[in-house]
Order: C-alpha cells, then structure tokens, then sequence
C-alpha cells in the first residue's frame, strides 16, 4: 500500500528514508573549522543553494523495508555536505583562512573581507 501511495502507478522508487529538495537562501552557515561565516549579498543579490534534508517525520526513527531483525537497529539521520560559496569570517578581522586541509586553498576575494570556502548551510 505504501509503495503504491508514495511511488505511483507508474512504480518510481521509494525512499527508505524519505528526503526533501528545497532552495534557500542562508544568511549565513558554518565552514569545516566550525566557525559561523556570512555569506555574501549586497540587498538585491543572493547567494541561493539547493538542501536535501529529512523529512521531518523520519528524521531519528528506523529506516522502512527493512529485514523486521534488523529494522530497530537502523536509524534515518540527517547527513551534510558542504557547498562552495563567497563567505566573510564574522569572528576576526582580516583573518585570511588558508587551511591546508581543504581541496581548494582559501584566499582572499575582492577585498581581505570576502573570500570563497567551503560551508555547511
């Protein structure tokens, strides 16, 4: 009954977990030290991105179409990613973040305040 609900006549697949799509349009978001940075907008342009997160009703509670021995044991959890994006550090000033560890060095972007990093919205 449930794959007929969700998946259609026409039989699309099903989650497991079921998610959701949206576009959003953050004012801010971590990087991967785990500081708050701005994201950059100058009133008429923002920065959009698309967030694939769990549906609120699943979030925490066992995965479905599991095995019944192995349905209590499974969890659905939010999982993130990190998106590349124009960012100001709102902690220190003229701080230039290179950080060796990240797939692209983080430099300096249109002045010392705006740069490009790595966050997590």
């Amino acid at each position: 009954m449930l794959l007929r609900q969700e998946g259609g006549e026409e039989g699309h697949a099903v989650e497991c977990c079921p998610s959701v799509l949206d576009m959003i349009e953050p004012e801010g978001g971590k990087n991967l030290d785990d500081i708050y940075v701005e994201l950059y907008s100058d009133g008429e342009n923002r920065q959009r991105f698309y967030e694939r997160s769990c549906r609120e009703d699943v979030t925490n509670k066992p995965c479905r179409f599991l095995d019944r021995k192995l349905y209590n044991q499974s969890r659905c959890v939010q999982k993130y990613s990190y998106t590349y994006a124009l960012v100001r550090d709102t902690t220190v000033s003229g701080h230039s973040g290179t950080v060796t560890r990240h797939h692209h060095e983080r430099g300096n972007f249109m002045s010392k305040d705006w740069k490009m990093d790595y966050i997590r919205e």
